[in-house]
């Protein structure tokens, strides 16, 4: 009795640990222009990140954001025609 409880609870355990866990951070890849609605919600400004399309992140100097409405405008033209945001 006391060993199939044991396998029970276990085979219960392994099931639980099975499940794909997703993640709330989310990528973007957008074309630049001068003001763009990353979302339709409010984002969270300790993971944010903008890219270039070759990966190198892009000097906060060049945009202004506004994590309550989610919007991102550029301050200064960028030499690309479409941006990652993480």
């Amino acid at each position: 009795m006391k060993f199939t409880l044991l396998l029970l609870i276990l085979l219960f355990s392994f099931c639980a640990f099975a499940q794909d866990q997703t993640s709330n951070y989310r990528t973007k890849k957008v074309a630049v222009k001068d003001s763009i609605v990353i979302d339709s919600v409010s984002i969270n400004s300790s993971k944010f990140i903008l890219r270039k399309k070759n990966n190198t992140i892009i000097d906060s100097t060049f945009y202004n954001i506004d994590f309550a409405k989610a919007l991102l405008t550029f301050k200064k033209p960028i030499e690309t025609d479409s941006i990652i945001i993480e």
